[in-house]
């Protein structure tokens, strides 16, 4: 559901424009493109561990999906359609992520720090 205007007047649409321009210029992605890059990742690794069909990959699908849902209660929604939506993100083929991943290399480097 989309927040109520806070400001009457254009001001904080074009400090957001602004923001988001030097975001560009400088090459730092967006909080909502981080989001997506993790979904994608996490949609990868669990295609990844569902072709051993072993009970800990599907441990570990039920533990995201559990949380995820927990999420989205703790915001208000329907814990079945909640569940249904992440299951339809997660659990069948997603051509967008698909997409996505088509970018990443199969094993990328674990071994690589996190921070530089």
């Amino acid at each position: 559901m989309p927040r109520a205007p806070q400001d009457p007047d254009d001001t904080h649409r074009e400090e957001q424009r602004r923001y988001r321009e030097q975001l560009a210029q400088r090459r730092v992605p967006e909080v909502g493109r981080v989001d997506t890059a993790v979904a994608a990742a996490v949609y990868g690794s669990l295609r990844d561990l569902g072709v051993t069909r072993d009970g800990h990959s599907r441990q570990i699908m039920r533990t995201i999906v559990s949380r995820a849902t927990t999420a989205l209660l703790a915001q208000g929604f329907d814990p079945t359609a909640s569940r249904q939506v992440i299951l339809r993100r997660l659990g069948g083929p997603n051509p967008r992520f698909q997409d996505l991943l088509k970018a990443v290399p199969a094993k990328p480097d674990e071994d690589k720090p996190l921070t530089s």
